[in-house]
């Protein structure tokens, strides 16, 4: 059942964002061609015109993905369609399951399109070679194995931080849905208010420990930091994001467990 849940999830929340994905697929594609052409005044107005919309169709589409993960969990829990939802065979666990396992994936297929149009609008020669170059120089500091896991914890940086503005929202929609009026105003209050809060926290815990190590001190004394203190700030960020996702996930969890309020 945990399966058909996704299955729907993930069928809700992409219908329509395979319109946002193809529009930003064309654009690149477009953009792609007009950066050739840029060498004229026409050329150079056509480019940064669409480059300018291509940016606007990547931003959209990570936050129209993110929009429609919340709006299927406030309709799915707590609208009409909740009704169907809480009758089914499975129990809140599972319910809660679908809603993440189905938002993390509907993020990661948002990023891999993000990420293959902007390898068709910027991908070069010229790109592949400072990409190239900048590996060499990290692998020179830190050795190819350090500089391998980097690029990872890189990768895993993103989806962590998305995913902590995700839970953030359906935080801020839990707490709304259990008032008796205003519930879409609270819950966007909570949201915001939570996102806020976790996010101010992350800086001062790294003030703090930048306090206990002069390395990572250099971040807010250094204008150009080390690669050491940029690693640290890597793995650090990552590890607080991950905490804060591990936490959303079982307090949100628990807090559904406790019963909710159907309108």
């Amino acid at each position: 059942m945990l399966k058909k849940m996704i299955k729907y999830d993930l069928i809700w929340i992409n219908k329509y964002m395979v319109y946002y994905f193809i529009l930003t697929f064309c654009f690149a594609c477009i953009c792609r061609i007009t950066n050739g052409h840029a060498e004229t005044t026409v050329g150079l107005i056509i480019d940064k015109i669409c480059s300018s919309i291509e940016i606007a169709c990547l931003v959209s589409c990570v936050i129209n993905c993110i929009m429609r993960v919340w709006v299927r969990f406030k309709n799915n829990i707590y609208k009409d369609e909740s009704y169907l939802t809480h009758t089914l065979p499975v129990n809140k666990n599972q319910i809660w399951n679908s809603k993440v396992i189905s938002g993390i994936i509907s993020l990661l297929l948002a990023a891999i399109v993000i990420f293959i149009c902007i390898l068709i609008v910027y991908l070069n020669n010229e790109t592949i070679y400072s990409i190239k170059s900048a590996f060499e120089n990290m692998t020179e500091i830190f050795g190819y194995g350090n500089t391998i896991l980097m690029c990872i914890a890189v990768v895993f940086l993103v989806i962590f931080e998305i995913s902590f503005l995700m839970f953030s929202g359906l935080f801020g929609i839990i707490i709304g849905f259990k008032s008796n009026n205003s519930k879409v105003i609270k819950s966007v209050l909570v949201g915001i208010m939570m996102y806020g809060f976790l996010s101010s926290a992350l800086l001062i815990i790294m003030y703090i420990i930048s306090k206990y190590n002069p390395t990572f001190m250099e971040l807010y004394t250094s204008g150009m930091p080390s690669p050491s203190a940029l690693k640290m700030l890597i793995y650090i960020s990552l590890i607080i994001y991950g905490i804060y996702n591990i936490g959303y996930y079982f307090i949100c969890k628990k807090i559904l467990n406790k019963g909710v309020n159907v309108d």
